[in-house]
This record gives C-alpha cells, sequence and structure tokens, in this order.
C-alpha cells in the first residue's frame, strides 16, 4: 500500500502539537497514468500519423498534491493505435497501458478537480492549453504545448518549473489587489471555450445569492479574457442569473452558455462579444420544457442550430428522460437573435458532453458521452435521431476531442473521417473511437483503451491511492 495521503498527514500535525514538526511528504501526481481525466484535447504534429493529446488528470479524490496535464505522443505509443478503418479485432479494442515516454517536459502541475480543456493556436507558433480547476480559489491554468514539450504560463519556479499552481490565475480571489472584495465571485470555474481569435469564456458551476427587489435568485459569472493575455479586471466578470453554468459555444457576435442548474427558467444564456454590449441575453425556453440542468452545448457552423443536452428533472425516478435539444437560431448576427424548440430527442441517462463534427454537403453530427450508459450516442440531424450509441466506452466517460481526417475512397475521390478522443473519469483511461466515414455513422466503432485502469480503495480509516498491479 502507498502512503497515505497528504490531508491525512496534516492532520497528524493538528492532532500532535508537542511533538515538534512533522514533514509533509510532496505527493506529485503520476506522469505514468492518468488520474481521474478530464478535459482533453488533440492536435495534429506536421509529419506525423496520429498527432498530440494532451490529457488533464482531476485528482478528483485529492490523494495527490495537484491535477496534472499530461502530454501523449500517439505516434509513439508502446503497441500503436490500429489504423483508423481497420476492424475491430475478435479479442475486442486494443489496451494500451502505457503512455510512452516518461520524461520530466511532458508533464505539469495544475489545480485539483480540472474541468474542460480548450486549446488556441498562437500565432507564434504551439498551442496553448487553458484549463479551468475547481480547486480552492478557483485556478485558471495556462500552458504552452511544443508538441511534447509543456510549460507553465505565466513562467513558475515550483518543482523545477513543472508546477504551474503559484502562478495560476485565481479566479475567486482575481479582483482584490484591486480593492474589488465587495465583488462577489462564483465558485468552481469548469468550462472553458476560445476563439480562432483567442476571445476565451469561462463558466463558473458554483452561484451565490442576490436579491432581485422581493425575490431571492440565483447568480453566477460568466468571466470573459484573451488567451494571449490572461488577466481580469472587474469588466472581465459578467454576472448571469443562473445557479452555475457549464460549458459556452462561441458564435461570431455572441457567446451561448449553458445553465448548470436551472434556476430561474434559464437553460441558455447569451453574452455578446462587442466589449461595449453589457447586456445578458435569456432566452426564455424552460415555458416549454421540464429540465433541471443544461450540459454540453454547441453552435453549427452556419449558426442556424444549436444543440444543447438538458437533464431532466427527476429522470432516475421515473420523471421526463434526458434529451437533446434541436434549436433554430434566428439572427445569430443581429441586436436581438432568438432561439425555437424544432426537436426533443430522448438520450440515454446522464449525459455530459456534446461536440459537433461539421460535414460537407450535409448537417452535422453531434456526439455526446452518456455517463449512464457508459457510451458514446451519436445524433444525425439529417434524419432526426439518435443512429448509434457505441457501448463499452468506460466509467463515467466525461470530454472529448476530435482528430479529422480524410482518406482515399478507393475511386479518386475523399471520404472524411473522425477518431474521437474520450476520457473516462470513473476509470482512468482515456477510450479511442474511430468513424471511417462520417457518411456512415453507425459503423462507429471503440477500437482502443489508453492508460490503465485506475483502483481507488476504500478503507475504513481514509482513502488511500492503490492501483492495480
Amino acid at each position: 500500500m502507498k502512503t497515505p495521503m497528504r490531508r491525512i498527514l496534516v492532520s497528524l500535525l493538528v492532532a500532535l502539537p508537542l511533538v515538534g514538526c512533522v514533514e509533509i511528504i510532496p505527493r506529485p501526481p503520476p506522469s505514468d497514468r492518468f488520474y481521474y481525466p478530464m478535459g482533453l484535447v488533440h492536435v495534429d504534429v506536421p509529419g506525423a500519423e496520429e498527432g498530440m493529446l494532451y490529457v488533464a488528470s482531476a485528482n478528483g479524490d485529492r490523494c495527490y498534491d495537484n491535477g496534472a496535464i499530461r502530454a501523449v505522443d500517439l505516434d509513439a505509443l508502446p503497441g500503436g493505435l490500429p489504423p483508423l478503418g481497420a476492424p475491430v479485432a475478435p479479442t475486442g479494442p486494443v489496451q494500451l497501458e502505457s503512455l510512452g515516454a516518461d520524461a520530466p517536459e511532458l508533464q505539469v502541475q495544475i489545480g485539483t478537480f480540472a474541468g474542460e480543456m480548450a486549446v488556441w493556436a498562437r500565432p507564434e507558433g504551439g498551442h496553448r492549453l487553458v484549463v479551468p480547476s475547481r480547486v480552492e480559489g478557483g485556478l485558471l491554468n495556462v500552458v504552452d504545448a511544443a508538441g511534447a514539450s509543456l510549460t507553465c504560463v505565466p513562467a513558475s519556479d515550483a518543482e523545477g518549473g513543472r508546477d504551474c499552481t503559484p502562478t495560476a490565475l485565481a479566479l475567486e480571489t482575481a479582483l482584490e489587489d484591486q480593492g474589488e472584495k465587495d465583488v462577489q465571485r462564483s465558485l468552481g470555474p469548469y468550462g472553458v471555450s476560445i476563439a480562432d481569435d483567442g476571445e476565451m469564456f469561462v463558466t463558473h458551476s458554483g452561484y451565490y445569492v442576490v436579491s432581485a427587489g422581493a425575490q431571492r435568485l440565483a447568480a453566477t459569472h460568466v468571466v470573459r479574457m484573451n488567451a494571449a493575455d490572461p488577466t481580469v479586471t472587474k469588466e472581465n466578470y459578467r454576472e448571469v442569473l443562473s445557479g452555475g453554468t457549464q460549458s459556452v459555444a462561441i458564435g461570431s457576435r455572441y457567446a451561448f452558455v449553458s445553465a448548470r442548474n436551472v434556476s430561474p427558467p434559464n437553460v441558455v444564456i447569451g453574452i455578446p462579444r462587442d466589449p461595449a454590449d453589457n447586456r445578458v441575453l435569456y432566452f426564455p425556453l424552460q415555458n416549454q420544457l421540464n429540465v433541471q440542468s443544461a450540459r454540453g452545448i454547441a453552435l453549427s457552423a452556419d449558426q442556424r442550430r444549436l444543440y444543447v443536452i438538458a437533464r431532466a428533472v427527476d429522470e432516475l425516478f421515473g420523471g421526463n428522460p434526458d434529451q437533446l435539444l434541436v434549436l433554430n437560431v434566428e439572427g445569430a448576427d443581429t441586436n436581438a437573435p432568438s432561439l425555437s424548440i424544432i426537436r426533443q430527442v430522448p438520450l440515454p441517462a446522464l449525459p455530459s458532453s456534446l461536440r459537433l463534427i461539421e460535414r460537407a454537403g450535409s448537417t452535422p453530427l453531434a456526439l455526446m458521452t452518456m455517463q449512464g450508459s457508459e457510451s458514446l450516442a451519436i445524433y444525425d440531424d439529417a434524419v432526426g435521431q439518435l443512429v448509434t450509441e457505441v457501448l463499452g466506452i468506460g466509467l463515467q466517460p466525461s470530454q472529448f476531442t476530435v482528430d479529422l481526417r480524410e482518406a482515399d475512397d478507393g475511386s479518386g475521390g475523399v471520404v472524411a473521417q473522425a477518431r474521437i478522443f474520450i476520457s473516462n473519469f470513473g476509470d482512468g483511461r482515456v477510450a479511442v473511437v474511430d468513424l471511417p466515414d462520417l457518411r456512415r455513422p453507425e459503423d462507429a466503432r471503440l477500437v482502443a483503451h489508453i492508460g490503465q485502469r485506475q483502483d481507488v480503495v476504500e478503507s475504513q480509516q481514509s482513502k488511500t491511492c492503490r492501483m492495480v498491479e
């Protein structure tokens, strides 16, 4: 059994004040595996077939000092990923437990309880990774990636420059140095999205209570800044009436935000991208729904459709099923956009994240992780229903990222393909699903798992970090 958690040692310090100083043993996150993986992104690398995968470990039970971002060179995975489009072997999906090389530059430490991850292509080259974490202070972790090499932004001296937490932006306290201690800030930064020009929006899953006349309403903040220079002033915080927010879809003029707890009834909230426009737009969809929480959200490339995952009220106790809301968007580039419901599609239990894959000459595919059925569900707007559900993804599938490709179709043309990477928060692995032909989403199949399966054991005294050997 490995060393008990750091917080147990802290408890001993408090309980034995007369014994003298007790050394706190550092417990950095492991670099040879993922630990409660959450946000992840894939980027192409010139000359590489599979590219790079960056995965945030959330340190969900706080067994370690911090969470982490680990870079994985997919072309160098021992055993190798199967070629995209290859059939699944009779023995099942490939199990790739080793992450390959384990050099110091491949991992940096970030705040615990990581949420979504967003990536921005830096004009000077390389990529910038942004991950909010819900640890105390509400850290916004920023990391520059140059292939397999990761660097904290701003630079940090902690742990030889590998611990980014001392220099991360604390969103819950960022205004205190500016004399804004009375500004109410929300808890738990969670979602993040970055536009091509670097404009970035960060959501907060927590909330506080404000008075509006005779009413007391839940409120939270959406924070906007630029990925090139992630600093904030009070003007960056936009207060919204919602019991927390979840994810963001950025359009040309508005950022559409999903409400984590629908109270008051704001399933979707609009934040203008123009800094001079201080409005917050509320779309009264709840009058037609029975929704408790909105989660993943995505906007089509033509800005005519908005797709939202809606968790139903008492779904687990015989209420309405969870659903995908397909919304018509009118006036996405005007001063008065509007949303209306086109379709409500019943979903398997506990849908979480949502991502669109655009298809030339057709409607997009909506991909969704399903935590209740441990699956990836695919909705095709061309037929108006789910067209497949890929089972066996793993325990608590959460976030995902997509590698889009093209291949020869055998007749002189090309076929659009996708390789999908899904973080399994509950079992510590990343699942890999292939879509060999975007015209045939029903052919999607699970082809691999990356990483060791985690097994955290609960003892009578405390939780300890122990992996299955």
